[in-house]
């Protein structure tokens, strides 16, 4: 119980964290990519809005080139500084004109012809055709900012017909920094998750506690009260026994005894459960034969379900081995089984099937019924639970079995379920 209680505290913190840090490092990608679109759009207008354009760029020693200023005014380049010691140009390379990309200026008349392509980069990759089809590509959309595959455009209109600037942005310095910036983003968050995840494993030891404090005390206390229970009610039935020799039958005799026989197997059932969740008691594991050990417990059920009439199937695979308490295994299926005939009314039908798929022993068991309601469903391995109260308390049913066989199940790694129809079947399925 408090290792699900610390699993279930480290798994809603990290969801938590994930959480957070997608959100977080999402908003920093995006506002970047946002930054960067904003920047671009406003460089493009600049170029496509200015009155002169050179047919040919600027060398780069022409530090008061158009170019440059345009990409100063639109923020996409800071102020201008002192020249670089070797002389190069600081507005060129890493951040200057060529790190936006690749640049393109395509001139169109008045009736929507090219009349000029000219790259304003001293690279260019893309060819005279492909800068066409994109350029015919942007008009199309009859918008003046826009893009087009790996493109951004910007379209103006000019006396002698419009004027069209294309930016390709696939191996521009931006779009690299965008790519560095979500890797160590990712990288970063990874790593903060991975240091969080130990943190909270650690801390998950303190937040639970409490919780294992009190579950230990309740363990106790329901172990020693049971242990002092024990003797007084031996002393009961002792004398109630002398009482009923020296006055005979008695109806008030049979009462006493009836209820302290039904105060002895609660008794029991409590030490059962509090020994089974004893994390710190070791299992007896030993290598033994699955199928003989269940028709030995099995089979025994025959006389009962005959003289119910109800149609008993038993299905065992042979030669099906586990390693586990066979003790343990054999009160698990008690447990089920005596469920199963509690619960199915004369002439039903009850299966047990034990099957090795894949090498993992399942046991299945399944009775006709009243069957469990939907709301009852999730609750019916919970310590004191009855589904039918009046019912439960007739055929002498305290709601601790389903509670002890999920304890054997959990201590031998396995699980179990239940399914059932209202007014149809019942099936509790353990795989081991």
């Amino acid at each position: 119980m408090i290792k699900k209680l610390r699993r279930k505290f480290i798994l809603s913190t990290m969801s938590i964290l994930v959480a957070l840090f997608a959100v977080v490092l999402g908003t920093i990608n995006y506002s970047y990519a946002r930054m960067g679109i904003r920047q671009s759009e406003a460089f493009l207008q600049s170029v496509a809005q200015a009155e002169a354009i050179p047919h040919n760029r600027p060398g780069k020693n022409s530090s008061g080139s158009w170019a440059q200023r345009l990409l100063q005014e639109s923020g996409a380049l800071p102020p201008p500084t002192a020249p670089h010691p070797d002389g190069q140009d600081p507005g060129v390379g890493m951040g200057g004109f060529d790190s936006l990309g690749q640049l393109y200026l395509v001139r169109l008349d008045t009736t929507g012809e090219i009349t000029q392509i000219q790259s304003l980069t001293e690279t260019s990759t893309a060819s005279e055709q492909e800068i066409t089809n994109a350029a015919q590509s942007a008009l199309a959309k009859k918008q003046t900012l826009g893009k087009i595959d790996s493109y951004r455009y910007c379209v103006a209109e000019k006396p002698y017909g419009k004027i069209l600037v294309l930016m390709d942005k696939t191996n521009s310095y931006e779009s690299l920094a965008r790519s560095r910036l979500l890797t160590a983003s990712f990288t970063v968050g990874s790593a903060g998750l991975v240091l969080l995840f130990f943190v909270s494993l650690w801390l998950s030891r303190f937040v639970t506690k409490p919780a294992e404090e009190t579950f230990n005390k309740q363990k106790q206390f329901i172990s020693d009260a049971s242990h002092e229970l024990k003797t007084p009610l031996s002393v009961i039935a002792l004398n109630a026994d002398v009482l009923s020799a020296e006055i005979g039958p008695n109806k008030y005799m049979d009462y006493i005894r009836s209820e302290t026989k039904r105060m002895d197997g609660l008794i029991h059932q409590l030490l059962e459960l509090s020994r089974m969740e004893d994390a710190s008691r070791p299992l007896h594991k030993i290598h033994f034969s699955l199928s003989q050990a269940l028709f030995e417990i099995l089979l025994p059920f025959e006389s009962t379900a005959f003289e119910r009439e109800i149609d008993y199937h038993i299905e065992v695979q042979e030669n099906c081995f586990y390693n586990g308490e066979p003790e343990s295994i054999k009160q698990l299926a008690a447990i089920l089984l005596d469920n199963a005939f509690k619960n199915t009314p004369d002439c039903g039908k009850i299966s047990a099937i034990l099957s090795c798929r894949g090498g993992t022993p399942v046991l299945t068991v399944s009775n006709t019924g009243a069957g469990i309601a939907p709301q009852d469903l999730p609750h019916i391995f919970e310590r004191f639970y009855r589904c039918d109260k009046s019912r439960s308390e007739q055929n002498g049913s305290y709601g601790l079995g389903l509670a002890i066989a999920k304890s054997i199940v959990t201590a031998h790694s396995g699980s179990i379920k239940a399914e059932s129809t209202p007014g149809g079947i019942t099936t509790f399925t353990v795989q081991l």
